[in-house]
């Protein structure tokens, strides 16, 4: 008996020894399993979008899409800026790449170089205003981009129901031509056939250069200035301010936001905390500049710009790329600049003699 149970034990001892191998490699291949299982989702190919777009909001550039708008398609959306709603274009960051490289150029060669045109209006003394004109786009710019954060804000996309895109150009509704605008048609003319020309807005008119013996006096028609917070965007989305002149910096929204403004050339900064609908707070620039930004960082996509200027002659152009300068002014020659954030900037030398006249320059998209 004993040699026989002695003989038995090797088989029962192998027999534990399999059954332990088998339990070991299982929970190596489960192990596995763990492991691999994390990096396939790693490897997911929308993983590094969702963590740009998470950047993007981190970093404040508001820059997020989900549709992209063709210029030339019409489509309802929200009419803020006091502009129909053909065109509004809610703003990137500053920081952000460029949608697009756009800078500013002379009408192409075969239509004489011109860059800029100053031509009269009717009868002479007929009109009554200000230096006046207009800003215009050659060509077709890069679609706007419906900003998605601003669609899935639950405190925002309630007070603008329509769609909301960027800003970055903003065009007149319709095409500008020399049966719309006979008086510029000299250089509209000499134009390539079928070139897109719209009212550009949103381009800063500043005065560079002023003849020697004249004294620029106080503006006769100029409105204090006040950028206001509503329907969570900065409303105008650029606006002007003289040095050392107080504007005003509204929230006319029931929600919190915040104003935070950055400059490049040494203008004071703040971040500003506007936590109650009708809170108005007033700050000052010091130094000339273009552009003080403006952010809210509780909504990354709200931008405003802050040009500011040593003397109240100076416009923005509105949606159908229009402007007016306070009344004011004197006669003379003046050396005028045109800036438009993307499209960039151009200059203009004007003799201005009658109100009557109108001065008109071009940017083209390259």
């Amino acid at each position: 008996m004993s040699s026989d149970s002695n003989e038995a034990r090797p088989p029962r001892s192998l027999s534990t020894i399999l059954w332990a191998t088998v339990i070991l490699v299982t929970i190596n291949i489960l192990v596995i399993i763990l492991v691999l299982l994390p990096s396939r989702k790693k490897s997911d190919p929308q993983a590094p979008r969702l963590a740009e777009a998470v950047d993007r909001i981190m970093n404040n550039s508001g820059d997020i899409q989900l549709r992209i708008r063709d210029n030339s398609a019409p489509q309802k959306r929200s009419a803020a800026n006091g502009v129909n709603d053909q065109d509004l274009k809610p703003s990137p960051s500053e920081s952000a790449v460029p949608e697009g490289e756009a800078s500013a150029a002379a009408i192409p060669s075969n239509a004489g170089g011109l860059h800029g045109s100053q031509v009269s209006l009717g009868v002479p003394g007929a009109r009554v205003g200000g230096l006046h004109g207009m800003a215009l786009l050659v060509g077709s710019p890069p679609p706007e981009r419906e900003l998605l954060a601003f669609k899935a804000d639950l405190n925002c996309s309630p007070l603008r129901p329509d769609l909301v895109f960027t800003r970055n150009y903003v065009l007149s509704t319709n095409l500008i031509s020399s049966t719309r605008r006979p008086e510029l048609s000299k250089w509209l003319d000499a134009l390539p056939p079928n070139s897109n020309v719209h009212g550009l807005g949103n381009v800063f008119v500043r005065i560079l250069r002023k003849p020697e013996d004249v004294s620029l006096p106080p503006a006769t028609s100029k409105a204090p200035p006040l950028l206001d917070q509503v329907g969570c965007l900065y409303e105008p989305y650029m606006i002007g301010v003289v040095t050392n002149e107080p504007i005003q910096i509204r929230n006319s929204d029931a929600i919190m936001h915040n104003v935070l403004a950055t400059s490049k050339v040494g203008n004071p900064t703040f971040n500003l905390a506007q936590t109650r609908k009708g809170q108005v707070d007033t700050r000052t620039f010091t130094k000339p500049e273009l552009f003080v930004t403006l952010q809210c960082n509780v909504h990354p996509w709200m931008f405003a710009y802050i040009g500011v200027v040593d003397n109240p002659y100076f416009a923005v152009t509105d949606a159908h790329g229009e402007f007016e300068m306070p009344t004011g002014l004197p006669f003379g020659k003046y050396l005028l600049e045109f800036t438009h954030r993307k499209a960039g900037t151009q200059t203009l030398e004007v003799d201005w003699n009658s109100q009557d006249q109108l001065v008109a320059v071009v940017l083209e998209i390259k």
